[in-house]
């Protein structure tokens, strides 16, 4: 499956299998092969705010609805 990940720092692109990140951003390759969960405290410990998590198809239809 492939998701965003989103932070107040940077929104990258993720492929996981199951819970864990098989593929990342260059940015974020060193937690490939760990879980979802582990990036994401990594994220709220480092900048201070929640994360969000969408599906690709649900963040393109998000954005979409947006106006400009």
């Amino acid at each position: 499956m492939s998701v965003y990940f989103s932070c107040p720092k940077f929104t990258a692109r993720l492929v996981l299998s199951g819970p864990v990140i098989c593929k990342a951003a260059p940015m974020l390759n060193t937690f490939e092969g760990q879980s979802i969960d582990t990036l994401a405290s990594w994220a709220q410990s480092k900048f201070g705010a929640p994360v969000s998590v969408q599906k690709v198809s649900e963040y393109a239809a998000n954005r979409a609805c947006k106006p400009a």
